[in-house]
């Protein structure tokens, strides 16, 4: 059985589906920008000492 949701298919949606491999496709450069940055190598090592990598973010807002 298969569904189709007609709102996945709007150009807007289309759209921004194609933004989020541009974006995974800068993480690297961001992160050595970060561990360039005075402080930034400290930064990502806090970061990494209590994030949690089974965690999932439905949504956040800030």
């Amino acid at each position: 059985m298969s569904f189709i949701f007609p709102a996945l298919h709007t150009p807007f949606e289309l759209a921004r589906n194609r933004v989020f491999p541009d974006l995974q496709s800068r993480l690297g450069d961001t992160l050595r920008v970060t561990q360039q940055a005075d402080g930034g190598a400290e930064a990502l090592q806090r970061f990494d000492a209590v994030a949690d990598p089974s965690a999932c973010y439905e949504r956040t807002h800030c």
